[in-house]
């Protein structure tokens, strides 16, 4: 089994089980979403950074950490280190892919305006928070690239995403959404 922890929104934190065969399948099924895999035929990966809670086990954390290292150079780096090391970690590394929570990157606009922060990512994945569509604006005007929101739950981590400003894309083969 894989084994993760709910966000502990509720007050509690929850522990969170998926047999290997499921787990191998979904982290399969997201590595070909988020990439474009035919790169290791050219024998490049893709880089991608995750800026989150990494030093715990949640959904995101865990998903990320088990992304195929055949098609992903990964970075992780913490919401717990100073801004400034975390910009640093980025402009070194160049991600062409971000993972984070909105408010995280409504935080890293100024730094890009300014030109202290000189990435140029090719995708934004976004979760964790509410997404205004203000805030999905400046953020894709300001690092000119799409987001992609997606809205999850631990138990079935992504129940749907809304890249850019298409309507929400469900998907009701992972969950019964009411």
């Amino acid at each position: 089994y894989t084994c993760f922890t709910t966000s502990g929104s509720l007050g509690i934190k929850l522990p969170v089980l998926f047999s290997n065969s499921d787990w191998k399948r979904i982290i399969l099924h997201i590595s070909f979403y988020a990439s474009k895999p035919y790169k290791i035929f050219l024998g490049k990966k893709t880089r991608a950074a995750i800026i989150g809670l990494v030093e715990g086990r949640s959904a995101g954390v865990t998903c990320f950490r088990n992304l195929s290292n055949l098609i992903f150079e990964k970075k992780e780096l913490s919401l717990l280190w100073p801004i400034e090391k975390i910009i640093e970690e980025l402009n070194t590394f160049n991600p062409e892919q971000l993972v984070s929570y909105p408010g995280v990157f409504t935080s890293l606009v100024q730094y890009k305006r300014e030109g202290i922060l000189k990435i140029k990512p090719k995708k934004i994945f976004l979760s964790g928070e509410v997404l205004t569509e203000e805030n999905r604006k400046i953020i894709q005007g300001v690092f000119n690239c799409p987001v992609i929101n997606s809205y999850g739950a631990s138990e079935c981590l992504v129940m749907g995403t809304k890249i850019s400003s298409a309507p929400y894309k469900l998907f009701p083969n992972i969950c019964h959404i009411e």
